[in-house]
């Protein structure tokens, strides 16, 4: 569903949902892929026209979307980016869930940690089972570790958590699956071409040029992350 602006519709509440997955999107290349495999598990391999995979699927089973911030990425311009990829999925978005709590009260993670868990609740009150993180320990060829290990882990643990509470929402398991966070960024990117999907969706897009929705140093933060991933892109072969 579109809503007037073009962009995915966002629900806010609701329940009992027939979709069965929610996907973080963090408004980057493996957020936006991991959508649209969400939603080529559904509609059965349609390809990047969302018109039609909805027409091919019920829109009750098909996948929902929401716009989940890192603590270091500019939230605004992730929530606008996840838009523009629900519209070009033909999906619904639900409205964004941000860090919790204030960045200086953090230890490693504590964020990431407590607004993953949230959005395990979310999942379940939307009648979703399975959630989808695409985070991943890539930085350009190679993996963090410790931080594939601690996906792997946090996802486990939340979903877990949530599940403590089977007996009052009447979802019996909500499982987290993480199938990026072993994946370095050349691994993403090919998985993102062969989607034929475009990296003009994603938040970095525009830069620091002041049209992608960040100033001073998260502008800087912009165009180090779009040269990140469109050095990476274009080695493997992507042309505007």
């Amino acid at each position: 569903m579109m809503n007037q602006d073009g962009a995915g519709d966002r629900v806010n509440s609701g329940t009992g949902s027939a979709c069965r997955t929610l996907v973080l999107c963090d408004g980057d290349v493996a957020g936006f892929h991991a959508a649209w495999a969400a939603r080529e598990r559904v509609a059965g391999g349609i390809g990047p026209d969302g018109a039609a995979a909805v027409a091919g699927a019920g829109e009750g089973a098909l996948p929902l979307m929401v716009a989940f911030g890192g603590s270091d990425t500019p939230t605004g311009a992730i929530f606008n980016a996840v838009d523009v990829q629900a519209r070009v999925l033909g999906l619904t978005t639900l409205a964004p869930i941000g860090p919790r709590g204030t960045a200086a009260e953090d230890l490693p993670g504590h964020r990431e940690a407590i607004a993953l868990v949230h959005a395990c609740y979310v999942a379940v009150r939307h009648g979703c089972e399975r959630v989808v993180w695409p985070a991943h320990g890539g930085q350009g060829d190679a993996l963090d570790l410790d931080r594939v290990a601690a996906i792997a882990d946090r996802g486990v643990l939340a979903g877990r958590l949530a599940g403590l509470d089977a007996l009052a929402h009447r979802v019996p398991s909500i499982r987290v699956e993480t199938p990026y966070a072993d994946l370095t960024d050349a691994q993403v990117a090919d998985l993102f071409l062969d989607a034929e999907l475009s990296p003009e969706g994603c938040w970095w897009w525009r830069g620091g040029d002041g049209g992608s929705g960040v100033d001073g140093h998260e502008a800087e933060f912009a165009e180090r992350a779009r040269r990140r991933w469109m050095g990476t892109l274009e080695v493997l072969g992507w042309r505007a």
